[in-house]
């Protein structure tokens, strides 16, 4: 985490001091963000560590545990999602709960969580930290690790949209599933090693004369190859594993780069975790019903 730490939004401070006596009374207070400075009743001001476009990070007094205000609702779900599933892969920040809060920020609602801290975040983008790690890490590993997760984020990426763009959501990921095992016997590993140069060079995308829920289940199955190779080697396997078990279970991770991948340091777990699951994407109708309570 950054040793400066720049103030909140004002938007968050405001929501915040809002919601300040619900938190109160729903939360113990070990768990409640560190206030920057002495505070007034209708004014809270809290520390973060960092802010994106859609919130903010800070610390709270329970060692390793952060607190996070976001607004951006696909991570919300996503969250949910996966809380309601009851168990997280080591590649990713583990989840301990989320509430909706009163208000919204640019149209839309706002939600506050609590999950694992991670440290260097974003790092991985800096040449000069890959070469820091050179005594625990390959670096060919490392940058192979950063190919992976480009175009897995392509392939994704692909596949989101053409699900958005849907006209029947739910007709095209049914026809997906139904097409599931064609596309195990046509995609294969080459594919996804030439679409590389398709993406960078030749601004193509895979399978282009196919369309709807045939189209998404080979893109779905160039995601499932990419995650496999990843999470059998040594750069971001941990990831890789978080990738394969979060399509294994129905949700896809569409928009996860080198920004949002951090490190934790447990005695039972080292390494690189997803820290902003992105663009989640639901490919089961299970969830479909998972609700994020107020507080």
């Amino acid at each position: 985490m950054a040793a400066e730490l720049a103030p909140n939004p004002a938007w968050v401070n405001r929501l915040l001091s809002e919601n300040w006596p619900r938190l109160v009374k729903r939360v113990p207070p070990e768990l409640l963000p560190v206030e920057a400075e002495a505070s007034s009743d209708k004014r809270r001001k809290v520390t973060e560590y960092g802010c994106g476009h859609y919130g903010c990070v800070s610390p709270t007094s329970t060692e390793g545990v952060v607190f996070k205000v976001t607004s951006d609702p696909l991570e919300a779900h996503f969250v949910a999602a996966a809380l309601a599933l009851k168990s997280f892969p080591d590649g990713i920040v583990h989840y301990r709960a989320i509430y909706q809060i009163d208000g919204e920020h640019r149209g839309r609602p706002v939600f506050v969580l609590w999950r694992e801290e991670a440290h260097d975040i974003g790092a991985l983008m800096s040449q000069a930290y890959i070469a820091k790690l050179r005594e625990d890490y390959d670096r060919r590993a490392l940058e192979e690790f950063k190919r992976r997760l480009e175009m897995f984020k392509k392939w994704a990426s692909d596949l989101k949209m053409t699900i958005d763009r849907a006209t029947d959501r739910a007709k095209t990921i049914a026809e997906m599933h139904r097409y599931a095992d064609a596309a195990w016997e046509r995609v294969a590993i080459e594919d996804v090693d030439q679409s590389r140069y398709l993406y960078v060079h030749a601004q193509k995308k895979p399978f282009p004369y196919m369309k709807g829920g045939q189209r998404a289940a080979m893109l779905l199955r160039g995601c499932e190859i990419i995650a496999e190779m990843m999470a059998n080697e040594p750069g971001g396997y941990m990831v890789g594993q978080a990738l394969e078990f979060y399509l294994e279970n129905g949700l896809l991770l569409a928009d996860v780069h080198f920004n949002n991948i951090g490190r934790v340091e447990q005695n039972d777990r080292e390494g690189f975790v997803i820290t902003d699951p992105g663009h989640a994407v639901p490919l089961d109708e299970r969830f479909a019903a998972v609700r994020i309570d107020a507080i």
